[in-house]
């Protein structure tokens, strides 16, 4: 229900401020264009960048022993960062749960990505980074408020929402 109302207050607004005024809808397929052209850069750098990140939590769960004993070494454990291992709140971030997860988060970022680089004039990648350690830090946060049964945190949306903003 909330999604329906979401998409059709989305095109609704979309109709009155766009399609209703060629000019803008021609100053979109200007940008649409820009971003192909210029954005292919950014694109083969995020595919690299992910593509990275999976093979290091692949070749760290083939050392461990598995999925859950890899993130207990490297991911984000709240009990850990308690504790002192701070370190934990960068690391934790880039561990997925699984392949809808290493699916859904690499798209968004090949999305947002080449739309970053053509309109600042980084690829986003400082904003991505700190936006997942300030994700991390939230969640941790948000754990020791005890309004969470989780013990763990992992995926990059802090860095993705942080793009998008």
């Amino acid at each position: 229900m909330a999604v329906t109302a979401i998409c059709s207050i989305y095109l609704f607004i979309e109709h009155q401020f766009v399609v209703t005024h060629f000019n803008r809808l021609s100053e979109r397929a200007s940008f649409v264009i820009k971003v192909y052209k210029v954005g292919k850069v950014d694109f083969i750098f995020w595919v690299v960048a992910l593509g990275t990140l999976a093979v290091f939590q692949y070749f760290l769960q083939s050392l461990t022993g598995g999925f859950e004993e890899a993130i207990y070494k490297a991911g984000l454990i709240y009990k850990s960062a308690n504790s002192g291992e701070w370190w934990r709140l960068i690391t934790g971030p880039y561990f997925h749960n699984g392949l809808p997860h290493w699916i859904i988060n690499p798209a968004m970022i090949l999305i947002i990505g080449p739309i970053i680089g053509t309109v600042s004039r980084t690829n986003g990648f400082q904003v991505f980074i700190i936006g997942n350690i300030i994700g991390a830090i939230s969640a941790l946060m948000y754990a020791n408020l005890n309004l969470t049964d989780h013990d763990s945190y992992m995926g990059i949306s802090g860095g993705i929402l942080a793009m998008m903003g």
